[in-house]
């Protein structure tokens, strides 16, 4: 190996994580970034950016009743949902097929608020959830 490899992957490294969230344009201004996280993020912290984008993706399978829902309080003033989520059929044309349920945030202002959903059926009143999903998002 030569001599300079170890400084060329950490110019290599640096360059991939510096593209990683917001970003600078020539005004100073910084456009916002879109953090995307899914199942393996539950019980992590999410730091974000006033304007940044946050997407959720968990699995669902909607043709079992079962769906992901975002269980108040969430902090709007915080973060704020965008829309009604999206189901995306991963085996398309598929009865009963999985699907991912998307979910998109905006972040509104500094602070901390915690996003917890649970995957049930909404009719099921009595029942506990047959799964749930909590992170905490940071905003600064």
């Amino acid at each position: 190996m030569n001599r300079w490899m170890p400084a060329m992957l950490l110019a290599v490294a640096c360059a991939i994580l510096s593209a990683c969230g917001s970003s600078e344009t020539r005004d100073g201004t910084t456009t916002p970034a879109e953090v995307n996280i899914g199942e393996g993020d539950a019980g992590e912290t999410v730091q974000l950016a006033p304007g940044d984008a946050l997407v959720l993706s968990l699995p669902a399978n909607p043709g079992t009743g079962y769906t992901w829902e975002v269980q108040p309080p969430l902090d709007e003033e915080i973060l704020k949902p965008d829309g009604e989520p999206q189901s995306i059929q991963q085996n398309s044309g598929k009865v009963g097929a999985p699907a991912m349920l998307v979910f998109h945030f905006t972040a509104i202002k500094t602070g901390q608020a915690t996003l917890k959903l649970v995957y049930h059926r909404v009719w099921e009143t009595n029942m506990p959830p047959a799964n749930t999903y909590e992170v905490t998002v940071n905003v600064q």
